[in-house]
């Protein structure tokens, strides 16, 4: 009785630990809007209105760091933009959905950087609220040092409401780096438990 009781226990807490690592690894933050509804009237509610473009989530400076991921080989970063449009002063007024997005990158010493997996430049299309969300990947980035760039970045916006736009758009930096420590701790914990929740269960299943 008292081996069934640790068994479960063990099978509830293998559960509880391999999830929580593996949520708190893959967990990504929600990216708020600049705005809060669709722009007024196409951009011309008032004079000085135009269209604009912003990185969501990233660090001042707009440059976009690539990690490490699982299988050893792959670096990538999941990047969201938004297209809105902005009074003279730079205060947002509302999201542009349905604007194309140019999006082309250049890598330095021989690296080569994907759009989605497909080579730039590509051309995407923001969502209902204006946002756009793409992943940029290398396997074979020319530094791992967080001072070095490994290429650039620019998105250029370049149709909204049906119309062409002679900009605005955006560059930066791209960097590659390992998994912090911290996080290479916390997803060994979450394998570990999951781990130990998979040998519990082979050895109820062998008693039984």
């Amino acid at each position: 009785m008292a081996d069934r009781r640790a068994t479960r226990s063990a099978r509830c807490w293998g559960a509880i630990l391999g999830l929580m690592g593996l949520l708190l690894v893959t967990a990504a933050p929600a990216l708020a809007n600049h705005t809060t509804g669709p722009a007024p009237n196409n951009c011309d509610g008032s004079p000085g209105d135009s269209v604009a473009v912003a990185l969501l989530g990233i660090a001042p400076g707009q440059n976009v760091e690539l990690v490490s991921q699982p299988d050893g080989v792959t670096y990538a970063a999941s990047v969201a933009i938004e297209a809105f449009c902005a009074q003279s002063g730079g205060a947002p007024t509302g999201w542009i959905a349905g604007a194309d997005i140019t999006i082309a990158l250049s890598g330095a010493g021989g690296t080569v950087i994907t759009v989605n997996g497909l080579p730039s430049p590509q051309t995407l299309i923001t969502g209902p609220t204006g946002q756009l969300a793409f992943t940029l990947a290398t396997t074979n980035p020319s530094s791992l040092n967080l001072n070095i760039s490994i290429g650039t970045h620019t998105e250029l916006l370049v149709r909204a409401f049906g119309k062409p736009v002679a900009g605005p758009g955006l560059f930066g930096n791209i960097f590659a780096r390992t998994p912090e420590l911290g996080s290479i701790a916390l997803f060994a914990t979450g394998a570990a438990g999951m781990a130990g929740y998979a040998v519990a269960r082979l050895r109820s299943r062998r008693r039984n």
